[in-house]
């Protein structure tokens, strides 16, 4: 009978232990699983990330390029007005002589 009592107390701890052993086992397939989705969405965020970067790099570019441009322009701009203010500049010389030319005449 003692035997026969521990063989019962045996057999109900082997299936305790192969009970917490599934149970283990299932804990194990569920961490795995929820690490494969982490992994997962972290390669999506990494690509979404790497791919709005690039998107962003190629605006920055762009606006850098048309900043460019307009600074072209505007050096340009300056450089016919520097021109035409020069050529101004030469005219009333000319005609500050014509007049005072003038008044020397009407003066004599």
């Amino acid at each position: 009978e003692e035997r026969a009592h521990m063989l019962q107390d045996f057999d109900e701890d082997m299936r305790r232990i192969s009970f917490e052993n599934e149970s283990m086992k299932k804990e194990l397939i569920f961490l795995r699983d929820e690490f494969e989705k982490v992994i997962k969405e972290k390669k999506e965020l990494e690509h979404i990330t790497g791919k709005r970067e690039r998107e962003l790099l190629e605006d920055l570019k762009m606006v850098e390029n048309k900043m460019l441009a307009m600074k072209g322009r505007i050096l340009d701009q300056n450089e016919k007005e520097d021109e035409k203010t020069s050529e101004l500049a030469k005219k009333c010389r000319k005609y500050n002589k014509l007049i005072h030319k003038l008044r020397d005449k009407l003066a004599l």
